[in-house]
Formats: C-alpha cells, structure tokens, sequence
C-alpha cells in the first residue's frame, strides 16, 4: 500500500487533498511486479486517485490506499487501488465460496515522508507525520 497525502490547498480556509496509490493487478498483462514488495519495482504502479464519476460513490475522492491478497482455489493475485470506502485494517480475512480467500490492507492519512510547508499570513504549517510506504 501506497498511502500519500500529497497536495494542501489552503486558499481562505479551503483544504483539498489528493491520493497517490499503487494501481495494478498482479494477475494482469504487464502489471507482474504488483505483487513485489520492493518499492523500485511498485514504482511505475504509483498513480493520483480521481474522483469518482459513477456508481454509489459518485463524486467522491480516495480516502486511502487498499491491497488485496485475493487466491481463488491456488491461483494468487494482489490488487492495488484507490479506496473510497472502508476503515483501516491490515489484514482483514473474508472467505467466500468455490475456494476464494482475501485479505485486506487498507490505509489513510499517510503523509509522504517530505515536510509540507505553506506559508499562509505568515504562519507556518508542517506535517510531521512521517510513514514509508506499506508495501508488505
């Protein structure tokens, strides 16, 4: 997982935030090193998160990042995205039927290890919130 809070618009008070998350599936055509854990090879999977333009969340932006460990019957994939809905955990278990177990990652808040400052009428403001990425 990949969580970054990475932009601060402070205008007369408004505050926007945007997410970078990993974005692939392991499963897919050229997205193999999804799986890795080694950030260089997440790198080129690193991608901001949109707003939602359909479906029940329409509108919404990301409030973090989700990995999911999915294996149905043997096969073993892992998805990375852009989560609009759902807590922080670390690795929930949900098992369905014909052979499918998942578990879930999911993180919010992370700011990105460099320090964010923005001078507003003179008043400094630092985000001293300082996580790596989980990449586990």
């Amino acid at each position: 997982l990949l969580c970054d809070l990475t932009t601060h618009l402070i205008g007369s008070t408004a505050f926007s935030a945007e997410y970078l998350c990993y974005q692939c599936v392991s499963s897919s055509d050229d997205q193999e090193d999804c799986d890795k854990s080694d950030l260089e090879k997440l790198k080129p999977f690193i991608k901001a998160c949109p707003v939602l333009e359909e479906g029940s969340y329409k509108g919404s932006k990301a409030k973090g990042c989700r990995k999911i460990i999915q294996t149905v019957e043997s096969k073993r994939s892992i998805i990375r995205e852009c989560a609009y809905s759902g807590a922080v955990v670390d690795g929930q278990k949900k098992t369905g039927n014909w052979g499918i177990n998942m578990y879930y990652y999911q993180c919010e808040n992370t700011v990105k290890r460099r320090l964010l400052t923005l001078n507003v009428n003179r008043v400094k403001l630092r985000h001293s919130h300082n996580k790596s990425p989980i990449s586990a």
